[in-house]
């Protein structure tokens, strides 16, 4: 079961990679005075983006979706709404639709 601490750092970690990804394009800023800037702010960039950020979104996205799925039933109390059916899938689709829409409209 994640905990908020495994939520926090996991999006502290796609928050850096982000941030190094924009820092690494915004290097290439230097490059009329220094022609070295644009290969080294592409390679900065692109390590952060496919060797960082994108395994730290993975990460951070099935964090999000144990989350949700441990503690669904809390959000369904919290917003007074009656629990889907635990042996039925359907029902649980259909209640979870409903929640959806409800959220989204009111």
């Amino acid at each position: 079961m994640p905990s908020k601490k495994d939520l926090q750092e996991a999006r502290a970690d796609l928050n850096t990679a982000a941030r190094t990804w924009l820092w690494g394009l915004l290097f290439m800023v230097w490059t009329p005075w220094a022609w070295w800037a644009a290969p080294i702010g592409i390679g900065v960039a692109l390590f952060a983006y496919y060797s960082w950020a994108l395994n730290a979104a993975k990460n951070y996205g099935e964090l999000i979706e144990a989350t949700f799925d441990v503690y669904r039933h809390l959000l369904y109390e919290s917003l007074r709404r009656e629990l889907p059916d635990p042996g039925k899938p359907s029902d649980e689709r259909e209640r979870g639709r409903k929640l959806i829409e409800y959220l989204w409209r009111g």
